[in-house]
């Protein structure tokens, strides 16, 4: 009854924080199954992943187990698409997109126009941060693979497609 009120972004950031800590810890987990050969699938990753980031998620196409290395690989993809569309579209709708194809396997992140003033939210602490060494990693991981990526804006959002024969 005495004690201060705690501020709602404080509360907000904690939040966040310890969401940052749960997915950190995933991800360690699922490096070490990386190194056992024994990866969860990616659509299942990549569900997680859009579920803790209140992305939509889709698989088109029949899935199939893929390497450890491509799943890493196209799952660090949609992890930077994630974080380039926050940077460069905050507020908006984001989608994840899965397809498995004849020969290749692709992931897809887009997302469009916020449809708000975003500044006046307070919604860009990421659209001055990186050096942009996140879409060159992801590119020489992709390419180690005969793999590629395009990343850029978009509709007033942005999209990272990452493709990898399989």
């Amino acid at each position: 009854a005495g004690a201060p009120a705690v501020s709602p972004d404080i509360v907000e950031q904690v939040e966040r924080t310890k969401r940052l800590v749960r997915e950190g810890l995933a991800e360690a987990r699922n490096a070490v199954r990386a190194l056992r050969d024994d990866v969860e699938p990616l659509p299942d990753q990549l569900a997680r992943l859009a579920a803790n980031q209140k992305s939509s998620f889709a698989v088109v196409g029949e899935a199939r187990a893929l390497s450890p290395q491509v799943t890493l690989a196209l799952y660090r993809a949609a992890q930077e698409g994630l974080t380039n569309a926050m940077k460069h579209s905050p507020g908006a709708a984001t989608e994840i997109e899965l397809m498995f194809g004849p020969e290749h396997v692709s992931v897809t992140v887009t997302n469009g126009p916020s449809g708000i003033n975003a500044a006046a939210k307070g919604l860009t602490p990421l659209a001055s941060t990186g050096g942009g060494y996140g879409l060159t990693g992801i590119e020489e991981r992709l390419q180690t693979l005969g793999g590629s990526v395009a990343a850029g804006p978009s509709d007033a959002g942005w999209r990272l497609e990452a493709h990898v024969p399989s």
